[in-house]
């Protein structure tokens, strides 16, 4: 009885601090844990061994992560990752499932997945049976990328709709007036569509023909829709220069109606070209060989420039007093004036005397070398008197015979004729000293 009145304390319903605490943070690490494995589920599911190819193509558009990989139409994976590769094209990372076999010579495709922009990688293995290694690249072309109806749209953008305004504009120019010539024109067109049908048949007949027609046609039109901005500035310019043609068409006409009379005179003036053309080869052939000695000739100009520097500088201090002595040399001549005939005559009287003397200029300058020889001038030697002053003689044989060089050998001198003898100075002795024999024995 008296355990049963023992007094209780308040009762406690909740659980201690700590335990709370502790149970929020391992409630924060499962639902962390949670959204970690959702966010990676995209990449593929956890403990699987996925294979990864890689793509190379030109071209992926709107292609963007998680979009499908199928063969055949069967999803056997994912893209995993786009980035640009070492030679600058897209480069495309699949994550393939593992029982996916690809062989060699797999061809890529970007194709539409619908018509509002999204896109898949479609793959088409190989004929072959060896099968591709784990991490190699298949190489796209051209062609792998299908256009959709967004890339249809996007070439209708605000400059390509100015641009197809003006086209208009100025077509509807071009044909104010011309109803008469476009009746003619609509005439004629009625004929085409007869053309058109045996073109197309001839397509038709020819096994594949049509199949390839239209990829021919994207092939022919990629490389303009890529380089466009580089083409519009030529159309641009294009139309600028086919506009006078428009604005002037009169004048055209007029040209036109003259062209025949112009093509007859040019037809003329070709054939006199034809001469000119002859004329000119004839005149390169021979510059050619002319040409040959011009580097010779440039390199001794070059050469003489050079050397003309240190002349040249000193000539300026006599070019300076120059303008001072031009009035002297003025008066000089004018009083010079009255001798001149005077001096005509001497020259005319020594003229004679001259041209004898002439004759016999070798004569004359072989004697001054052999007084000069004679003399000893310039001889070595000192003394009271200066050089040796030695006098030398010279034996002249009979019969005009002459002693050339040592022993008894003997020349006959031919007959006397002007300048063929000395030319120049004797040499000169010049005595060595002389050097004790050597003395050899025991002394």
């Amino acid at each position: 009885m008296a355990r049963n009145s023992r007094t209780r304390g308040p009762r406690r319903d909740k659980s201690p601090a700590t335990r709370i605490l502790l149970l929020g943070i391992g409630i924060s690490i499962l639902l962390g844990g949670v959204i970690f494995l959702l966010l990676r589920i995209a990449n593929g599911a956890p403990g699987i061994d996925y294979q990864k190819f890689y793509v190379s193509t030109p071209t992926v558009g709107n292609l963007l992560l998680h979009d499908p990989v199928r063969i055949d139409g069967v999803r056997v994976g994912q893209v995993l990752k786009i980035d640009v590769g070492d030679d600058g094209q897209p480069l495309v990372e699949l994550q393939l499932d593992p029982a996916t076999k690809l062989t060699k010579g797999t061809a890529v495709s970007v194709r539409a997945n619908g018509l509002l922009g999204a896109r898949f990688v479609g793959l088409e293995p190989g004929e072959g049976e060896e099968l591709l290694a784990e991490g190699s690249t298949i190489e796209g072309t051209d062609n792998s990328y299908t256009y959709g109806l967004p890339e249809f749209v996007s070439v209708f953008d605000q400059p390509t709709r100015v641009g197809l305004r003006h086209t208009l504009d100025s077509l509807g120019d071009g044909l104010l007036g011309q109803g008469k010539g476009l009746n003619v024109t609509l005439r004629d067109l009625a004929i085409g569509p007869r053309e058109a049908g045996e073109v197309a048949q001839a397509i038709l007949a020819r096994d594949g023909a049509a199949a390839r027609f239209f990829p021919s046609i994207a092939s022919a039109t990629g490389p303009f829709a890529r380089n466009r901005a580089q083409i519009r500035p030529g159309a641009d310019a294009l139309t600028a220069a086919i506009n006078p043609f428009i604005t002037q068409r009169e004048a055209v006409r007029a040209s036109l109606d003259r062209l025949p009379a112009t093509l007859a005179a040019a037809e003329d003036g070709l054939g006199r070209g034809v001469n000119l053309m002859r004329a000119l080869r004839s005149f390169s052939t021979n510059a050619a060989s002319t040409l040959q000695a011009a580097p010779a000739g440039l390199n001794n100009l070059a050469h003489l420039l050079e050397d003309s520097k240190s002349p040249l500088r000193l000539t300026l201090p006599l070019a300076k007093h120059l303008g001072s002595a031009v009035p002297v040399v003025e008066d000089l001549v004018g009083e010079l004036g009255p001798f001149v005939p005077r001096a005509k005559e001497g020259i005319d009287l020594l003229r004679p005397t001259l041209a004898s003397v002439n004759k016999y200029g070798c004569d004359i300058r072989n004697m001054g070398v052999v007084m000069r020889s004679m003399t000893g001038f310039t001889q070595p030697g000192t003394g009271p008197a200066g050089p040796a002053m030695a006098f030398r003689l010279q034996a002249v044989p009979p019969n005009g015979l002459d002693a050339i060089g040592g022993g008894s050998s003997i020349t006959r001198r031919d007959a006397y004729s002007p300048c063929k003898y000395l030319s120049g100075p004797y040499d000169q002795f010049t005595p060595k000293p002389v050097v004790p024999a050597f003395q050899g024995g025991n002394g």
